[in-house]
């Protein structure tokens, strides 16, 4: 079955597919190459009904790189289908990945030839039924829709509403949800830290906790404030959960430190200018 060229350029297949395609119709496919003395004669691709898979032929072969395979495919199949005017692919270009070929796998390419009943390519279009579609009963149902002056497919169903999701507890009782901390928290680094000082926390027990290089202790704490319903408030508006990463603690750590040190230093300054000043 093959007349093949061994890694052709589009030009060169062309010239090829002209020559062996200059009566009847044709399909183009592609496999690997040491599948192409089976995969043009397998049924279930091509059906007897519709093609001579006894007269196939391998037109190209040792095609290693995807992307030249895909190009020289879709070169052969608009050449067939259009210059020619003997192809049958149903689209107009290669839609099948060809990510296996290498040079120890080369891929190819064939021709398989159309059963002769069929004249034109409207004609094969319009009577094809493929192997699946035959085995499903699908082509035949929409003919019989058809003949029944209905649409060939049934118009779908609408969509039922979804039933409101009721929130439940991990032993099964059902809650009204309540006030629960947000699930992601989309806020600037310098944002949080400047929120955190002013959610209560007492700010020497913070300065305890960004002490350490891991969030460990900083999340501790948040553990014992969570119980503080004022405090808890505000560190909803803060976290998506009850902790931080550790990640998150190494990026806001420093903004922390150095809001601190220059809060003291303005603290300092302002005690150092009223033990300065003169009393009345």
């Amino acid at each position: 079955m093959s007349h093949a060229l061994d890694s052709p350029t589009p030009e060169e297949l062309r010239v090829l597919l002209s020559t062996l395609c200059s009566t009847g119709l044709w399909k183009l496919g592609s496999c690997y190459d040491d599948l192409r003395d089976r995969r043009p004669f397998d049924t279930a691709h091509y059906n007897p009904t519709y093609f001579n898979s006894s007269g196939a032929i391998c037109v190209a072969r040792g095609l290693t790189d995807k992307a030249s395979a895909a190009a020289l495919e879709t070169a052969g199949i608009q050449h067939l289908k259009f210059k020619l005017r003997v192809g049958v692919n149903a689209k107009s270009s290669d839609d099948v990945p060809h990510d296996g070929y290498s040079s120890s796998r080369p891929g190819a390419l064939y021709i398989v030839p159309v059963q002769p009943r069929f004249t034109t390519q409207q004609h094969f279009w319009h009577e094809h039924k493929t192997y699946y579609m035959m085995m499903k009963g699908g082509a035949s149902l929409m003919e019989q829709r058809r003949k029944a002056g209905l649409p060939a497919h049934k118009p779908h169903k609408p969509h039922k509403p979804h039933k409101p999701h009721t929130p439940s507890t991990a032993d099964g009782r059902k809650h009204d949800g309540g006030k629960q901390p947000k699930r992601k928290v989309y806020m600037h680094d310098e944002d949080f830290v400047s929120l955190l000082i002013d959610c209560g926390i007492p700010l020497d027990q913070l300065d305890l906790a960004f002490v350490h290089t891991s969030c460990t202790n900083f999340n501790k704490l948040l553990d014992n404030f969570w119980k503080v319903p004022e405090v808890a408030l505000k560190l909803s508006r803060l976290c998506g959960g009850k902790h931080i990463s550790d990640a998150k603690f190494k990026r806001v750590k420093p903004i922390f430190l150095r809001a601190r040190e220059k809060s003291k230093s303005t603290q300092g300054t302002l005690d150092s200018f009223f033990s300065a000043a003169p009393r009345k």
